[in-house]
């Protein structure tokens, strides 16, 4: 992945996300009889042994078996039946299988990896007989105890993720697919220091919360498996990295779980790289995506360009489901919207600000009864039947160390806070807060403002050059979620005015993180015909004004009235004159 973002060591380098390490030469090596250790007769057996923690994902192509295997479905069921039930040695003398390279290792391809509840085989080693494969002899890394005890845990937690979604009629299998990849982003978490056994598989993504690619690929196509969507596994081996081809309505499309997890903060979840064709996949959608699957060694059957360009792209957070109904995010607009038949509905727009950006870094959760979504300062509480947003929590740090919230997410009864100083969080310091929720009464509740207009404007809203602002009788009406209302007077600021140059500038108001702004226009005194400078064809302007020949704006009305007494004459037309040849000494 990009060195922009640290993550370089991460995400790619020899062997660190494919759990198969290419062992081709090793294979033809072991293909000498001589060193085979043991004889069986008129075969040998561990003629090609391959070890599923070694090889490469290099693309193996299943089907291959189809060629050479008259009933390779059949076999296919057969081999894993008897790897299900932990049998070391698997007869297969019947299904007359060369001892042909692609076939031998697609065959331990598929055993290895190619179904996500077999993560408990080791390696696949074969006994032949002249130029065929008689027997698989499997070793295996846990009993089957031990194995049927994680696989009932990853059924268990399988099932939890995507209770509310099997039965659920009114949700599209894209929308039902794009549930299942953000609550598996936040699930799981990249292993970065490749420090757990299990990084590849469903149980190191389901159980541990850590894997590498390969994991997430595999839980993904377990957990879509579950609604009844058909996955598979899509690989490249110059990229070093495995994502998923999933059928939406009959159509393939990209879906690449691991990227959209990428900085690993608290309710992140990216859509850049999800329901994708293959010309989107190959550019990227962002700078964070640039390059990311620019190889020519991977699966490009997914065409269909419907979901591009989609709404979920402008979303950085989890989508949630609740109620029957599906909420999420716009990050470009910081507003909270429920998705609908006729369109998708915003229901309340937030005007909190992150360190002076507006977008991006707002979160959603739930608690499975309410919605919650972050201010750059706190938690809040938003029910979706009033529409009324309150403030739950605020971390003790926002004002004792100035940091603001880039991520959240509830789980099991805590509010977790991811804080930093900066939007540039991954490569700063982020601290994690976990705060317990204990929910309140709705009178103990403290209703959040949801905006702020300026009721009473400045007094000058044109000014010349090199002017300042005087903001002292400013009032502001804070507008309430509940529908109430107040006015202030203090307890906010107001920016400095740019008055160095013309033109239209931008002036803000802050008051508890949230923002309004006005424009203030300024101009060059007696530039009455708004070119930047004075000269005599201003004179002339105003002359064709006063005589109804032009018409001006406000901005050139009062750049042009010079002599004080608030009309636009021929007055000011001579005294702009006059102070261009040195009569007078200043306008105004």
């Amino acid at each position: 992945m990009c060195s922009k973002y640290n993550f370089t060591d991460n995400y790619t380098g020899n062997g660190v996300l494919m759990k198969l390490k290419s062992l081709i030469a090793l294979m033809l090596v072991l293909l000498t009889f001589a060193a085979s250790p043991f004889q069986f007769g008129a075969f040998t057996a561990d003629a090609v042994s391959i070890k599923d923690a070694e090889l490469a994902e290099v693309g193996y192509n299943i089907d291959i078996l189809d060629k050479y295997i008259s009933n390779a479905d059949e076999f296919k069921e057969y081999i894993l039946s008897e790897a299900m039930e932990f049998n070391e040695s698997i007869y297969i003398g019947e299904y007359n299988i060369p001892m042909i390279e692609e076939v031998y290792t697609a065959i331990a391809y598929y055993l290895c990896k190619d179904i996500p509840e077999v993560f408990h085989v080791g390696s696949v080693g074969y006994a032949v007989a002249g130029d065929k494969l008689i027997q698989m002899n499997v070793q295996y890394l846990y009993t089957k105890e031990e194995c049927n005890k994680m696989y009932a845990q990853c059924e268990a937690v399988a099932n939890e993720m995507v209770a509310d979604l099997v039965d659920a009629k009114n949700l599209t299998e894209a929308e039902k697919a794009l549930l299942i990849h953000d609550r598996l982003a936040l699930k799981c978490n990249y292993d970065k220091k490749l420090e757990h056994d299990n990084k590849f598989d469903i149980y190191g993504a389901l159980i541990d919360g850590y894997a590498v690619c390969e994991g997430y690929t595999k839980a993904y196509i377990f957990l879509l498996n579950k609604v009844g969507i058909k996955s598979e596994i899509c690989e490249s081996d110059i990229l070093n990295h495995s994502w998923n081809i999933v059928y939406i309505d009959g159509k393939p499309y990209h879906v690449d779980v691991t990227w959209d997890d990428v900085i690993g903060l608290a309710g992140e979840v990216y859509h850049d790289n999800f329901l994708l064709s293959s010309e989107a996949l190959y550019e990227g959608g962002s700078e964070l995506f640039d390059n990311a699957h620019a190889a020519s060694d991977y699966d490009t059957t997914p065409q269909d360009t419907t979901y591009d360009n989609y709404y979920w792209r402008r979303s950085y957070s989890a989508f949630q489901y609740l109620d029957g109904e599906l909420y999420y995010v716009d990050s470009t607009r910081c507003s909270i919207n429920r998705v609908t038949d006729d369109g998708n509905e915003e229901l309340y727009r937030s005007r909190a600000r992150w360190n002076k950006y507006w977008n991006l870094y707002c979160r959603l959760s739930t608690d499975g009864e309410d919605l919650f979504y972050t201010t750059n300062r706190s938690v809040v509480l938003f029910n979706v039947d009033t529409l009324i947003s309150s403030e739950i929590f605020t971390p003790e740090e926002v004002d004792s160390a100035g940091l603001e919230i880039y991520g959240f997410e509830y789980l099991d009864g805590h509010l977790i806070c991811d804080l930093s100083a900066t939007n540039n969080y991954y490569n700063a310091e982020v601290i994690r807060v976990d705060k317990l929720y204990e929910k309140k009464s709705n009178d103990e509740l403290v209703v959040l403002p949801s905006s702020i207009t300026l009721i009473t404007p400045f007094e000058v809203v044109y000014c010349p050059v090199g002017s300042t602002i005087n903001p002292a009788n400013l009032q502001l009406e804070i507008n309430y979620s509940d529908g109430s209302k107040k006015v202030v007077s203090e307890g906010f600021t107001v920016s400095e005015l740019d008055s160095d140059t013309a033109g239209t500038k931008p002036v803000e108001i802050t008051w508890e993180g949230m923002v309004t702004s006005f424009d203030v226009h300024v101009y060059v005194p007696g530039d009455a015909n708004g070119d930047g400078k004075l000269s005599v064809a201003d004179a002339t302007a105003i002359q064709k004004y006063v005589a109804s020949i032009v018409e001006f704006n406000d901005v050139q009305k009062a750049a042009g009235e010079v002599t004080g007494d608030n009309r636009l004459t021929v007055n000011d037309a001579t005294k702009i004159q006059k102070y261009i040849v040195g009569i007078v000494q200043n306008l105004k």
